[in-house]
């Protein structure tokens, strides 16, 4: 069977999987950076992975088990290795390729992943970072309809212009949508197809309102969901800004086997340098507040540039 070959964060992918979530690549200029192939990895598993482990890595490869699904190893930044359990949802399987393996790509390779979404706002990236649920694609896809496009969805990858500035790269052309933040946003949830079987998260496509080049992140703002009955944003201090990019790096439980600790801990140090990490506190119940958000975003945005500007 041919290799189907895709592009997502900068890198060519060869795959014996089908990704319709991804820009396909029809003639490939060069080797594929990436290769993701099926195996079988139970023996490796059983000789490396301690009883009810979930996880080993090294500064090498990481292998990982999700139960009822699969095994993946990621190898070297070049090779993702898939064992499938019987039975296990394909969908699935796309779901935990497309998030936690690139995610380890992006490590192996020394790219920064941020656990956020990203859109371009008059020529510069600005992302958004929180904890799963905080209303980081929602944000993203309000931002959309009101003409921003769309450079990534869930993970934002980093890598550092010569001037030491942080780029970001897009990543591919999809968004991940719960079926309540569909409605919301006027969206009807059956023209769009679940993530995978049972699921109310569905797969939501943006290829025309997509940026596909790299571009300078101008600012970062943590998505938190509060008790409070109204939107707030918030200015932390420097540390307290270092503290939110360590936690809000995508996969950063695997940082310490990996024997990443140093190079996350300069990266981390590089970003705060370049500007301010706004927090910005939601209602966690109550009247949907994307909009407001985005309308504050947009605020704080046309203030900094002016400032810039003077």
């Amino acid at each position: 069977m041919s290799k189907l070959m895709y592009q997502a964060f900068g890198l060519t992918i060869s795959s014996d999987i089908l990704f319709p979530e991804l820009c396909s690549v029809s003639v490939p200029v060069r080797e594929p950076d990436v290769s993701i192939e099926f195996g079988n990895l139970q023996t490796v598993w059983a000789d490396h992975a301690a009883p009810n482990a979930h996880f080993v890595a090294d500064a090498h490869y990481v292998l990982f088990k999700i139960a009822s699904t699969a095994l993946f190893r990621i190898q070297d930044g070049e090779k993702i290795v898939i064992s499938p359990f019987k039975g296990a949802d394909e969908g699935a399987i796309r779901l935990f390729i497309l998030g936690s393996c690139l995610g380890v790509i992006l490590l192996q390779r020394k790219l920064f992943p941020l656990h956020g979404s990203a859109v371009a706002i008059h020529g510069k990236a600005y992302a958004f970072i929180g904890e799963s649920g905080a209303g980081k694609s929602t944000l993203a896809s309000e931002l959309i309809k009101m003409g921003y496009p769309l450079l990534s969805d869930d993970v934002t990858a980093l890598t550092f212009s010569e001037q030491s500035l942080p780029v970001v790269i897009p990543s591919y052309p999809q968004q991940k949508l719960w079926k309540e933040t569909l409605h919301a946003l006027g969206e009807e949830s059956t023209q769009y197809v679940p993530l995978y079987d049972r699921q109310t998260k569905f797969s939501v496509p943006v290829r025309d309102c997509f940026e596909s080049h790299s571009i300078e992140l101008a600012g970062i703002f943590e998505l938190r969901k509060t008790e409070q009955g109204a939107v707030r944003m918030l200015l932390p201090n420097k540390i307290d800004q270092f503290q939110l990019l360590i936690k809000h790096t995508f996969r950063n439980f695997f940082i310490p086997d990996m024997g990443l600790i140093q190079w996350h801990f300069e990266m981390v140090a590089q970003i705060v340098k370049c500007f301010d990490l706004y927090s910005i506190e939601r209602p966690c119940q109550g009247a949907f507040s994307a909009h407001l958000i985005a309308m504050q975003i947009l605020d704080q945005i046309k203030h900094t540039q002016k400032l810039t500007v003077i």
